[in-house]
């Protein structure tokens, strides 16, 4: 087939291969309801985005106008799910909270490897007025005990696996409980926090990573009854959380659909979270949802606390 997809270990031949990786990849996401490793196959189109761009281009070079025009036409089907994501982003990236808005922030510590020193500075530096910190146990809120005793109103469920959560608010709130969620029985925060001239629900999970037929199960079942939850409160809500699922996969659809959520994201360029060594190419799991009149003023990553994830940090006003 010419040139191009000469065999060997040519960058022409591992592009080939990789595109052809991607081809398959792009087809099994779109079945992700079915099984697990189709459903991670949803996750990283931006991935395949960048492998077909190379390849048109690759193909144009050499004047192969259908092999490129096949390679584009397959990064624009990549990148339709991406688009809500891309266009009309709002700036700026950084600078600070208007006026009057409730600063929400939400760290994955990781519970073995991550850096109490660096968390601190970053909750320090941001001064969230709402905070969920995930994968906590005792060790953690002990290390980060001077930075959390300057937030009055503290939610812990401190847990020896990677599935301790804790909320913290200098705001006022009420309500506030453990919600036990899923047949794995994971925690999950729950409080009605006064932000500005009115209460809003801030909700903080985990899900199980979709690690396996069985994780993958029970990572479902939590956002199925994740939205069971959520259809049962009233008034503006904030979601906050690791949902181990990408806005473009199966059953993160199901749940915005079934929950009638909003995502702070659209419109505010694409931002991975995890890992943080695959920049550019971290996919976005970790979440701020909305529901009810929440104007977002802002929604950025934090600084790298030395996780495998980066905070995510999000400006609202309730309307």
């Amino acid at each position: 087939m010419g040139r191009f997809f000469e065999s060997g270990f040519s960058f022409r031949g591992l592009l080939a291969a990789a595109g052809f990786l991607a081809l398959l990849a792009t087809v099994a996401g779109w079945y992700g309801e079915y099984a697990w490793w189709l459903d991670g196959c949803a996750h990283f189109r931006a991935l395949y985005v960048a492998i077909f761009a190379l390849l048109a281009i690759a193909h144009a070079l050499e004047r192969r106008w259908l092999f490129a025009l096949g390679a584009g036409g397959l990064a624009v089907v990549n990148l339709a799910p991406l688009k809500p994501y891309l266009i009309d982003a709002i700036p700026p990236r950084h600078g600070p909270a208007p006026d009057g808005a409730t600063r929400a922030m939400m760290i994955n510590v990781n519970t073995s490897f991550g850096d109490a020193s660096r968390v601190a500075a970053a909750i320090r530096i941001e001064r969230p007025d709402i905070l969920l910190l995930l994968e906590v146990d005792r060790r953690w809120l002990e290390r980060l005990k001077p930075e959390l005793a300057r937030f009055p109103n503290q939610l812990t469920e401190p847990r020896g696996d990677n599935f301790g959560i804790a909320l913290f608010s200098r705001l006022p709130w009420a309500d506030a409980r453990v919600v036990v969620l899923g047949e794995a029985g994971l925690p999950s925060v729950l409080a009605r926090v006064s932000a500005g001239q009115g209460r809003v629900w801030i909700f903080g999970t985990h899900a199980p990573p979709p690690m396996g037929r069985r994780m993958w199960a029970l990572r479902n079942g939590h956002l199925s009854e994740l939205a069971r939850q959520l259809r049962g409160m009233e008034g503006p809500l904030v979601v906050l959380g690791d949902l181990n699922a990408t806005p473009w996969s199966y059953h993160f659809g199901r749940l915005m659909d079934s929950a009638g959520l909003d995502d702070s994201a659209r419109g505010r360029r694409l931002m991975g979270t995890w890992p943080v060594f695959a920049r550019p190419f971290s996919i976005p799991i970790d979440h701020c949802l909305l529901r009810g009149g929440i104007v977002v003023h802002g929604r950025r990553h934090g600084p790298d606390v030395g996780s495998d994830h980066l905070p995510v940090i999000v400006d609202f006003t309730p309307e």
